[in-house]
């Protein structure tokens, strides 16, 4: 199994995040407006990189 971790940094603004795997390798990285829909959606586009779930 591939281990993910995933970063977010959340600001007033905008909120960046960052997918890396278990072995250092960055897989994503995104930015979106601090909101809570727009931070599900990015959110829930980590299932398409092999994770759980996806």
């Amino acid at each position: 199994m591939t281990e993910y971790v995933i970063s977010l940094g959340v600001y007033c603004a905008f909120s960046e995040m960052a997918v890396v795997r278990g072995t250092g390798k960055l897989v994503a990285r995104d930015r979106c407006e601090t909101s809570v829909p727009a931070l599900v959606k990015m959110l829930s586009a980590v299932r398409r990189f092999g994770g759980r779930g996806g």
